[in-house]
């Protein structure tokens, strides 16, 4: 049973997204099945325009809970593949715009769901991580091979570097820095909002039948590897020289 807290309130047409699970946001996959299925029954009708924002001072999201790693069921890992995957599904096809507000670091699952929202709007001292390598398995190409150029994508994937939100937004991953990104999300759905709602939902419908499907298919592709992966030594070796914090012992 999930333990995060999503929230979600209409006002002036715009819907925000509130999603919580202290101390860092660190989502298991009993988490993320309980935010596909919270989208999955948007919008409500009333609002035009989405912001998708994480509670908490300092992290917008720290990623999968390695604790979740540790003594992993091999065995449920095309479950919680699917899980994780119908929920990119659901952001990246999601009927409205949404607005990803990344108002600190963003890693792993944090950097892949705003990587498939609509736009990103983030704070200064955010940064953007795809870190899987550090615990012994891969993740994210797919989708950051969208917002990122394919050099930055792949230096990402294979040493889990984070990239700051000013290089993000100058290689245009991100669309507006600010200080106060949600308010800056709201104010960019603000003017969604103020369009007609016919020509909102028919513009993002084109969007969707005109995007790529790879991001998804390649991410499928990469967790089809995790599969091998776990079942291995060195991927349980990396998760626990993660959370011990010293230097893993692979075997070559």
């Amino acid at each position: 049973m999930t333990d995060a807290i999503i929230d979600y309130e209409v006002e002036d047409g715009i819907g925000t997204l509130t999603l919580s699970r202290p101390p860092v946001n660190a989502m298991r996959y009993e988490d993320l099945g309980a935010l596909d299925d919270f989208l999955s029954e948007l919008p409500r009708g009333e609002e035009l325009a989405i912001v998708f924002e994480t509670a908490g001072e300092k992290t917008f999201m720290a990623g999968h809970d390695v604790n979740e790693f540790l003594d992993y069921d091999l065995e449920e890992e095309p479950a919680h593949t699917e899980t994780y995957l119908s929920l990119l599904d659901t952001v990246y096809e999601f009927p409205l715009p949404i607005i990803a507000a990344v108002d600190g670091p963003a890693v792993g699952a944090g950097c892949i769901l705003p990587s498939l929202c609509d736009i990103r709007v983030a704070s200064p001292d955010a940064h953007f991580a795809v870190t899987e390598i550090n615990v012994g398995v891969i993740g994210g190409l797919g989708p950051m091979k969208r917002v990122f150029p394919d050099g930055i994508a792949r230096r990402m994937a294979y040493t889990g570097d984070s990239v700051s939100a000013e290089r993000a937004y100058e290689v245009g991953m991100v669309e507006e820095l600010a200080d106060d990104p949600t308010a800056a999300a709201q104010a960019i759905a603000a003017d969604i909002a103020a369009k007609s709602p016919d020509a909102v939902r028919a513009a993002k419908e084109s969007a969707i039948e005109g995007q790529p499907e790879w991001p998804v298919e390649e991410y499928a592709q990469e967790r089809e590897y995790n599969a091998e992966l776990r079942a291995g030594e060195n991927a349980e070796e990396a998760a626990a020289a993660f959370l011990e914090d010293r230097d893993p012992e692979f075997e070559y």
